[in-house]
Parts: structure tokens; sequence; C-alpha cells
């Protein structure tokens, strides 16, 4: 394969999950906005949010992996149900909510999401200024479940009621990388 041709991603045979939210901010601090579908662009996030505009909060402080961020609903339902805190997804300042697939697990590998891959670079860290825009205790219960942030390295549309799979390349030394090719041309 040489540098001008994509990778070709190919479907794990783990059982998909779905996107279920997809929200965007225009700066640091500005309320989120719901999306039934977005575009996103590869090598910098959702076209218009403030991580591909680098007019976030931590912009200053850029990193490959900070295109969009991904949380999971299972957490939002969990700080519910064990912590009383009615966490709404447009609130968590989560660019995309899936359900159905464990996230943490997935550190270091790649995801499809719609016809979007990215790579899954590190843990998203709750902090102290989510606490302060929604004036709920989230920090805490948050530890070691706060998502994680991920660099886009295919771009295209995603929708609400997307398929999300961990993928892999052919190539890859990963486990189980036979499956349905799923390159877009």
């Amino acid at each position: 394969m040489d540098a001008t041709t994509p990778p070709r991603f190919v479907d794990l045979p783990l059982e998909p999950g779905r996107v279920v939210g997809l929200f965007t901010a225009v700066g640091a601090g500005e309320p989120m906005r719901g999306h039934d579908r977005v575009d996103v662009v590869a090598g910098a996030g959702i076209d218009g949010d403030r991580y591909a505009t680098r007019t976030g909060l931590y912009s200053t402080k850029h990193h490959d992996d900070r295109h969009l961020t991904i949380i999971e609903a299972e957490t939002l339902a969990a700080l519910r149900r064990d912590h009383g805190v009615d966490l709404p997804a447009q609130l968590c300042r989560r660019n995309v909510v899936v359900e159905g697939i464990g996230l943490n697990r997935l550190v270091g590998r790649h995801l499809r999401l719609g016809a979007v891959v990215v790579r899954v670079g590190r843990f998203n860290r709750p902090c102290r200024y989510l606490e302060k825009l929604t004036g709920l205790p989230v920090y805490e219960p948050l530890l070691h479940r706060s998502g994680v942030n991920c660099q886009v390295l295919r771009g295209g549309p995603l929708s609400l009621g997307d398929e999300v799979r961990e993928v892999a390349e052919p190539h890859s030394q990963e486990p189980h990388s036979e499956g349905i090719d799923t390159s877009v041309s």
C-alpha cells in the first residue's frame, strides 16, 4: 500500500453499538447543540465544532486525539442510578453518545461510526469545569468513566442510529481481524 492509498478497515466480529447522541459547540463554554447528522472531517473533527476549529477550552493544549469525544449512554444511566445525578447527554460536553459498546477497552484501537473511522487515543478525564458549567456533582462519579478522546482517520457523514464497531486494518496484528470489508471508496 502506498502513501496515497487509504487503509482498508474491516469489522471485527463483535456485536455493534449505535450512535444515540450527536452534539457540537461553537466554542468554549458555549451550549451544546444536538444534531441528527453531522459531517466529520479527517484530521479535524466535527465540522463547526470547537475541537475542529480549535476554539475549545483545551484547544491551546491540542492533541491529535482531541478531534472528537465519545461517551457511553450506559455511563449517563449509571450516574443517574448509582449517584442520583441526572446529567442529560446534551450537557455532558461529549460529541458522540453511543450505546451497546464499551469504550474503555478500546484505547489504542480503531472504531467505525457509520462511515467515519477513528483511533481511540486516550481516556477523557472529567474536570471541575464540567461541574461549573452544569452545577452538578459529576467529577468524582465520572472518574475512569468520562469517555474517550479520538483522532479522526476517515471523515464522512455521521448520523443518529449509525452502527458503531471496532475495526482493524487487515494487515495488523490485532486478533480477529477477519471480517467484512468496510472500506469507503
